[in-house]
């Protein structure tokens, strides 16, 4: 983009400086020609902060189409265990003086662009920053989508005062979509496995398996949301808080929960906590959840597990997961995949996310093993 030989001598001082900048030297920032900026690795995603609308990158946009980049995408998986010990502490590139990763996204400079993992997962995000609002991988999405991105890895710690998640802490008017989080989140307020707060947004196929803990609003999946919806999610998270939790959201406002599930210890001080721990003007469809912490709220687990299919009656006393096979998308080879995978009749329902179904069968809290998924199409064939 900054061709030294066509532009006056103010302008290659400008150039030089910007190029100074590019540290990986890439003289093109989007190889597929698709709008998005590649990641590459962790240095590439921290130097996202400085271009949340995803225009550029190291002071560069080019190989970006004509009407510009709209966002970026990652091009591998990427671990903050930078030295692989196992362990997160100084000699981790990100450690920050124990205050571990900077969120993306800040109130007066919110990502407002388009982030698509393409099913690649951040390994062992760590995060503690107590006395901190808005923490997560991003802390102030607005306007955005995020999409294809999973959280995952035995270190992943994120902890925050208030509006905490591991992917996100506080979101507005924006969608998130096939992502995920397998990982310890802990917050005063507003904190979920996934997202803290959530206004006017769409969530749609996203799980998380906790542990989840703060004193109010505190939700496996989201601990706020309102004026929005969540479908096809659940979370086998362990939920603790002192009130208004949830297996699934600590608190709704207007809000839509649909053909959705929680099934993993709630414990909200005296209050019953269920798939939501309370819930405003809000609507909740061919939604069901067990707080396994009291095993007698809700639905069983057996009866949870039983169903091989969508809308299976012969599981107990209902009809459980009607309509559920109706969300689906359209893979990469044109076939139309659904969302939900039941598993056989001692599982719970699990997620075909970017070619792999991601499913906690017996709601322990750890994902089971991956499985490829081969030309499976919404017909079954």
């Amino acid at each position: 983009m900054y061709k030294v030989f066509l532009m006056p001598a103010a302008c290659v001082l400008l150039a030089s400086a910007l190029s100074a900048q590019a540290a990986d030297g890439r003289s093109d920032y989007d190889l597929d020609d698709n709008g998005l900026i590649e990641l590459n690795d962790l240095a590439d995603l921290d130097a996202v902060r400085h271009y949340p609308d995803g225009s550029a990158l190291y002071g560069s946009s080019a190989g970006c189409p004509a009407a510009g980049c709209r966002g970026f995408e990652l091009t591998a998986d990427l671990n903050f265990d930078t030295d692989a010990n196992g362990v997160m502490d100084a000699a981790d590139t990100f450690w920050n003086d124990a205050q571990g990763w900077q969120p993306l996204g800040t109130p007066s400079a919110p990502f407002t662009a388009l982030f698509d993992g393409r099913g690649h997962e951040i390994l062992n995000l760590y995060i503690d920053r107590p006395a901190e609002q808005r923490v997560g991988l991003f802390g102030e999405v607005r306007d955005a989508d995020i999409r294809n991105l999973g959280l995952s890895g035995a270190l992943v710690s994120v902890r925050g005062d208030d509006r905490v998640g591991a992917l996100a802490g506080n979101i507005s008017n924006s969608a998130v979509q096939a992502s995920y989080s397998e990982g310890l989140v802990s917050g005063r307020e507003h904190a979920g496995g996934l997202i803290g707060y959530a206004f006017g947004s769409e969530i749609l196929a996203t799980y998380a398996t906790g542990p989840v803990s703060g004193h109010k609003y505190i939700g496996g999946l989201l601990g706020y949301a309102s004026e929005g919806s969540v479908s096809a999610s659940y979370s086998t998270a362990s939920v603790s808080a002192g009130k208004r939790a949830g297996g699934l959201i600590g608190f709704t406002y207007k809000h839509v929960v649909s053909a959705s599930y929680s099934a993993g210890p709630v414990k909200a001080g005296n209050e019953e906590a269920g798939l939501v721990g309370y819930s405003y003007g809000s609507e909740i469809i061919d939604s069901v959840w067990i707080n396994t912490l009291t095993a007698a709220d809700g639905n069983g687990l057996a009866e949870l597990q039983c169903p091989v299919s969508a809308g299976s009656g012969n599981c107990g006393t209902q009809t459980l997961y009607q309509g559920w096979d109706r969300y689906a998308y359209q893979n990469a080879a044109g076939h139309l995949v659904r969302y939900w995978d039941f598993g056989d009749n001692t599982q719970l329902p699990g997620l075909n996310l970017s070619g792999r179904i991601h499913r906690d069968g017996n709601a322990d809290g750890n994902t089971d093993e991956a499985v490829l998924l081969l030309n499976h199409t919404a017909s079954g064939e």
